[in-house]
């Protein structure tokens, strides 16, 4: 019974995560006249861009995003789906999809938004620090195992990857945040 609950949390999760991610899709289309991310990057440094659009579009894709990776607030589900799951699932989906989903977030966010992210910066920061501290401190009573690696090893490790993304809008240690993000990343794996 536990696993039928959490495959179907996980698949309609996923659908709702699919709108999100289409939807900032579509927004950014809309405000930048492209799918290309070259293309958008230079619509939006040049002001070509619909700025409105393109936010609305940036948002939509964190919040889809930010359901991939389970972060804060997005991560109610990453318990549930982990403790009904067999372990070798759970074990995929605290590894690959979480890597997916940040190899996502780096190459759309590094790529298409280098002009909005000074201002992108404060939210990823706020929701690394949520996602540190929720994971952490709902981790430290959990019983299950699985549970345990959905809230302290997903959860707040996420934190610690979106931490790289807080100081990219400055342009003097941007690199050296994307190094970082992807040396977690390794390490994780």
């Amino acid at each position: 019974m536990e696993s039928e609950e959490a495959g179907t949390e996980i698949l309609l999760l996923a659908h709702s995560l699919s709108g999100f991610v289409l939807c900032g899709i579509a927004f950014l289309f809309g405000g930048t006249a492209s799918t290309g991310f070259s293309e958008m990057a230079t619509a939006i440094q040049s002001g070509a861009a619909n700025l409105t659009f393109v936010t609305a579009g940036a948002a939509l894709l964190l919040i889809g995003l930010g359901f991939k990776i389970a972060a804060v607030p997005f991560h109610a589900w990453a318990p549930d789906v982990y403790q009904g799951r067999a372990i070798f699932c759970t074990a995929f989906m605290a590894v690959g999809a979480k890597a997916a989903g940040f190899a996502a977030l780096l190459r759309l966010y590094l790529m298409v938004f280098p002009t909005l992210s000074p201002s992108l910066a404060g939210i990823f920061a706020a929701i690394a620090a949520l996602t540190m501290i929720v994971g952490n401190l709902l981790a430290l009573v959990q019983t299950n195992l699985k549970r345990l690696l959905a809230l302290r090893g997903v959860s707040a490790s996420a934190g610690y990857i979106l931490m790289a993304f807080a100081p990219f809008g400055n342009p003097l240690v941007a690199a050296d945040s994307l190094a970082s993000a992807l040396f977690y990343l390794l390490a994780l794996q």
